[in-house]
């Protein structure tokens, strides 16, 4: 072991002593901080109300950013009911469309009741604990006498997870005790449940469509160490894990155009968009179609990005592949895979997907590209990266017959959120960095480039980085590294010992 540890030390002190090698992207893209200095882990953002960015941190804390300027009080601090464990956390914010005329903020979050606190809990089930837990999607008023900047008190509203209580956890005091799942077992889910029998696999992300319908990805609530048969509850369409879902933003309920809609707007089912998921932590919505897009984390040989309503993705039967869909070798040997496998239900193959280098994997998937400032190659293609392999890449997804891709950026942080902004730039949160950065386009349209062309990691106009310090390149890079050694260093002792998780952040 003391072999070990003094390699690891050596290897650390490489990474730090190790020139920052600037993110690379194609002529005339330049990269640069627009927002610094947040203290939290940035888990997404959403700039759609004008003036403003609201800013989701994984420990519970929603950040306002007002014309630049980041605002030292929190639009809403709810850290004391977050689970903030491993890949738990608050995940996603969203703004209602009409805002500020409709002042509503949308977090999705895992949940921490306060019978954790109130019945004397200890170990996995104090706050924070990584006993079974479940998660909840909810509304919050902006008050307009703070000009919307601070949530107004005793305004949450509980959209999706009415039932995620303390009572349909499955076991809230044992450490990943997933033979007691929560939310109901195999055959007898409860409605309106999100589940989170593990310290991953978790929420997800939300988005607004054109309509105005909220769309919600959850994960499957499952082990990543062992092959449970509740993962098959992903396949289940009155159950809500692994699933795209698709609400009204003020009740929750399902819309009656929802491809399973059963007549009760309140069932499980109506809700459900799309189904047979694993870990969907990121989504987008084409703006055209409607269509929804989801970055899915794979276990250990492939990532995937999958698209499309009312359509059966596969997991856990199915993972990734060269070809199309591939069986999944921990669970083929069950009996719900077997049955699949001999079926003729159609399972959607991923648009896109690609093997696991050694290091880990992380699928993420971006916007896409409707802007006027990029060259026309890039519209109408969807944006779409690896979170630890650190590139982003552009596809073009209009016929999931004839996917093409091809290499947009490479050496990037570690990314959590990656949008295009009403200026017609690229926007993606750091989760390592605590900033938010922006590529932007300054070649001309023969390809030449302007006087601001070509890759830089420093802020190109001056005005960027709203005042706050910009972390220098040269430890910006070290910290990437570092975090990519950890991330591997995590990856490879789960695949060694399926056991233990460290307490970082890693879409596993």
């Amino acid at each position: 072991m003391l072999i070990r540890l003094k390699a690891v030390t050596h290897v650390l002190l490489l990474l730090f002593l190790t020139p920052a090698q600037a993110i690379e992207l194609p002529d005339g893209f330049v990269d640069e901080s627009f927002l610094s200095g947040l203290d939290g882990q940035i888990t997404g953002f959403d700039a759609s109300a004008v003036g403003r960015i609201y800013i989701s941190e994984k420990a519970g804390v929603v950040r306002v950013v007002r014309n630049g300027q980041l605002l030292a009080e929190p639009f809403l601090d709810i850290n004391e009911i977050v689970n903030d464990r491993v890949d738990r956390g608050m995940l996603s914010v969203a703004v209602h469309p009409d805002f500020p005329m409709t002042p509503y903020v949308y977090v999705l979050y895992t949940y921490d009741p306060p019978e954790l606190v109130s019945e004397g809990l200890t170990g996995p089930g104090v706050q924070d604990g990584n006993g079974n837990r479940v998660s909840r999607l909810v509304r919050y008023t902006a008050d307009a006498d703070s000009d919307y900047n601070v949530a107004l008190p005793g305004s949450e509203k509980i959209i999706l997870g009415q039932n995620s209580t303390f009572e349909n956890i499955g076991n809230a005091e044992d450490r990943f005790d997933t033979l007691t799942p929560s939310c109901g077992d195999i055959g007898n889910p409860v409605q309106d449940c999100l589940p989170v029998d593990e310290d991953s696999h978790t929420i997800g992300a939300l988005r607004f469509a054109a309509d105005g319908s909220l769309y919600v990805s959850n994960g499957d609530g499952a082990s990543y160490r062992t092959y449970e048969p509740f993962t098959q509850m992903t396949f289940d369409l009155d159950s809500l894990r692994g699933k795209i879902l698709r609400v009204d933003p003020d009740t929750g309920e399902g819309l009656p155009d929802n491809p399973y809609y059963d007549g009760n707007p309140a069932s499980n089912r109506s809700r459900v968009l799309a189904y047979g998921l694993r870990n969907p932590y990121s989504m987008t919505i084409h703006p055209l179609t409607g269509e929804p897009y989801v970055g899915e984390v794979g276990e250990e040989a492939w990532e995937e990005i999958n698209g499309g309503a009312a359509r059966n993705f596969g997991w856990p039967c199915f993972e990734g592949g060269r070809d199309g869909n591939e069986r999944q070798s921990g669970f083929e040997p069950l009996d719900f895979c077997q049955d699949l496998y001999q079926s003729s239900e159609i399972i959607e193959a991923p648009l896109l997907s690609w093997e696991h280098a050694e290091t880990g994997n992380s699928a993420m998937v971006g916007d896409f590209y409707f802007g006027e400032v990029f060259p026309a190659e890039y519209t109408g293609q969807l944006f779409y990266g690896d979170f630890i392999q650190g590139w982003m890449r552009v596809a073009d997804v209009s016929d999931a017959d004839n996917v093409s891709s091809s290499a947009f950026a490479t050496d990037m942080l570690p990314m959590t959120e990656i949008r295009v902004g009403d200026d017609g730039a690229i926007y993606y949160a750091s989760i390592t960095t605590g900033e938010i950065r922006r590529i932007r386009y300054v070649g001309t349209d023969d390809g030449a480039d302007g006087e601001q062309g070509g890759s830089t990691g420093g802020d190109s106009d001056g005005d960027a980085d709203n005042g706050a310090e910009t972390v220098k390149p040269v430890v910006v890079g070290a910290l990437s590294m570092l975090w990519v050694f950890l991330l591997a260093l995590i990856h490879g002792c789960r695949r060694l010992s399926r056991q233990g998780a460290a307490r970082v952040w890693f879409r596993s």
